[in-house]
């Protein structure tokens, strides 16, 4: 009897040093909430096949019950996020939905200089999904050209050696 309440006081202590070290990890990364997922090496993959979604997010907060997609940028701010970012987030949003069952309301964009709230509402979902069926369309396309006018943007891209419209 003594020995199973030693076991349940010890597994007791496991879970309170374990929920400490979350919070504290999380507000060591200027987050706010409990880190229940990120992108460390042992980092789960999200997938979703009924959207044919594949992804990590950087980190995914537990604040106060509300599941939140954090996705850090290497990059300061200047007026609004670019589309495709906000994209990016909605897109976790739904990764998060399906993989806890719970909906996502909000997400965060982290910049050096700034941190963003993005509201995941349904006019965000159902440009996301528009984007994701775009998407599909273009797969089956044998050409597709560049969506952009940024140089830095092709010196990054890994076709840019094969691409007949790299700006690098």
């Amino acid at each position: 009897m003594i020995w199973l309440l030693w076991c349940s006081l010890v597994i007791l202590a496991i879970g309170f040093l374990l929920r400490l070290s979350a919070r504290s990890s999380a507000n060591a990364l200027g987050l706010d909430g409990q880190v229940i997922a990120g992108t460390g090496g042992d980092a789960d993959l999200f997938v979703s096949d009924a959207y044919g979604l594949v992804g990590k997010p950087d980190y995914v907060t537990d604040q106060d019950g509300e599941l939140v997609p954090i996705e850090r940028k290497s990059r300061s701010i200047k007026g609004r996020p670019f589309e495709g970012e906000i994209l990016q987030l909605a897109a976790y949003g739904l990764l998060i939905e399906e993989r806890f069952g719970k909906p996502v309301s909000r997400g965060v964009l982290q910049y050096q200089n700034a941190s963003v709230d993005i509201a995941l509402d349904e006019q965000l979902r159902s440009k996301l999904l528009t984007a994701i069926s775009a998407l599909k369309d273009a797969q089956c396309l044998s050409d597709v050209g560049r969506d952009h006018h940024h140089p830095a943007r092709c010196r990054a891209c890994g076709y840019r050696q094969t691409c007949p419209d790299t700006l690098a």
